[in-house]
């Protein structure tokens, strides 16, 4: 099957993933922005450092709250309804943001966009298994690369229309407060392009709804299944039992600490990244010092990717084990050498990123190989790891101005802490349940995965192996589908 091929068998999936892709390249954005822009969002409402932080915290209130409802989204909403809602509004805040210069105001804005991000993030990881089944995997990646991605050119984006900042204020950052006016701060105009990107994304996903979802027909749908049951092999119709509740529970709250720790060190290192360097001992350029997070977002995708490219090559266990030394070798690194030597520093950004870019996405996608994921096994992830930045981006943030050094030995902990829980995933799965089975990889590749408000895709029995292997799958006619989209 040549590419062209491809495309125009899975045009609808297609085309439903770049624009699922688009938005969580426009939700990075939104995430990081606010953590890189802290020093000028200062000047606008003329408030202190710490007061200003304050900005993430609600943000992370606010997602916490969306990540605990948002498993239940799927059962009001239509998904493609629910994204198109969470990326116009949030593109709205983004155009609001830079123009409110009173503190109280933004910070239940701030919570607002927390609250529907999280919802993004879950529906969208949601409808990506939902497309893709059991080969959702390296599209899992590419998802969260696209969240990389945005979070990279952020701070390129911020850095030429950020403030400087003078020599003879770098001791006393609250000093930058009457330096400056209000009316002189640029970061307004990467606002507005983020805002006007996220407004037309949310329109895409309206017409990805109205193109490609369709009312499901109770009869048609059981005619359907029937049809299936039918030409599977005996051994496939057997009903297989589902794993006990209690391992599930036990493995996704695995993974969900998995996710806890690493974007906790994730947000922690990318939003005091720079406020660290003008601060500490090291006596950064600020604008300078705003590249330190677009090394770690650089690294972070590149290894994705790479991840993606070489899984087809290597086998996962060693592309495991090179991610998680490098990310020890930045570890070991943050919490000895970084605080003297500036290289080291930059050193750091990149092993922490090479190292955590796709180890997350890798136990995430491998849940699916024992039980079928649902929006509620993904809320429940998202409420836990949202819990890294609800309570680590807060406790930094305190400290920060009086004991900025700690903030290195913070996300030296965290590193040290996720490599632990990681490396030990795969022995609790085993121990938990077994080997998997190429019974259980077919029931989840051949189940049909519906809503209440319609058919999500192409049913998954009619689906090939993942984009990524087209050139090695054989031509095969697709039966017909009463869901295929008009």
């Amino acid at each position: 099957m040549t590419f062209l091929q491809y495309v125009r068998e899975h045009k609808a999936q297609l085309i439903i993933t770049l624009t699922t892709y688009l938005g969580f390249f426009t939700y990075g954005y939104r995430c990081v922005s606010t953590g890189i822009a802290l020093l000028d969002l200062q000047i606008q409402v003329q408030e202190s450092f710490s007061t200003t932080s304050r900005l993430v915290t609600l943000y992370s209130l606010g997602y916490l709250g969306g990540a605990c409802i948002s498993g239940y989204v799927e059962n009001i909403s239509n998904n493609y309804i629910t994204q198109a809602f969470t990326t116009t509004v949030g593109g709205i805040i983004m155009f609001l943001f830079p123009l409110l210069t009173n503190i109280n105001i933004l910070f239940p804005i701030s919570a607002i966009n927390g609250f529907l991000n999280a919802i993004l993030e879950t529906v969208s990881c949601v409808v990506i298994i939902d497309v893709w089944g059991k080969d959702m995997g390296n599209y899992m990646q590419i998802l969260y690369g696209a969240f990389g991605i945005g979070g990279l050119i952020t701070p390129i984006l911020i850095r030429p229309f950020q403030l400087p900042m003078p020599e003879e204020i770098l001791d006393d950052p609250d000093a930058y407060l009457s330096y400056f006016k209000p009316e002189e701060v640029l970061i307004k105009y990467p606002y507005f392009g983020s805002s006007i990107l996220s407004i037309l994304n949310g329109i895409a996903f309206f017409l990805c709804y109205y193109f490609y979802t369709t009312p499901v027909d109770t009869k048609d749908e059981k005619e359907l299944s029937k049809d299936t049951e039918t030409k599977k092999p005996e051994q496939d119709v057997v009903s297989l039992n589902s794993p006990p509740f209690y391992k599930i529970a036990i493995a996704v709250m695995w993974v969900a600490v998995i996710g806890h720790l690493g974007f906790a060190m994730q947000l922690v290192f990318t939003v005091f990244a720079q406020a660290y360097g003008v601060m500490s001992s090291l006596r950064m350029e600020k604008r300078q010092a705003a590249l330190i997070a677009t090394i770690y977002w650089i690294a972070a995708c590149s290894s994705k990717f790479g991840h993606i490219l070489l899984s087809r090559y290597t086998g996962q266990r060693i592309l495991n084990i090179t991610c998680v030394s490098i990310l020890s070798i930045g570890v070991i690194v943050c919490s000895m050498l970084a605080n003297t030597f500036e290289i080291c520093y930059w050193l750091v950004a990149m092993c922490l990123g090479l190292g955590f870019g796709p180890l997350f996405t890798v136990a995430y996608a491998n849940l699916e190989k024992y039980f079928h994921l649902t929006g509620k096994h993904a809320s429940c992830i998202c409420i836990v790891f949202v819990l890294g930045e609800s309570i680590h981006v807060p406790i930094v943030g305190e400290f920060m101005e009086e004991y900025p050094d700690l903030f290195l030995y913070y996300c030296a902990t965290l590193g040290t802490l996720f490599v632990a829980v990681f490396v030990s995933f795969p022995y609790v799965c085993k121990l938990l349940f077994g080997d998997p089975e190429e019974a259980r990889l077919r029931e989840i590749a051949t189940k049909h995965r519906t809503s209440r408000f319609g058919s999500v895709m192409i049913p998954v029995t009619d689906r090939r192996e993942s984009v990524m292997f087209f050139s090695s799958v054989s031509p095969n006619p697709r039966r017909p589908s009463t869901n295929s989209p008009a």
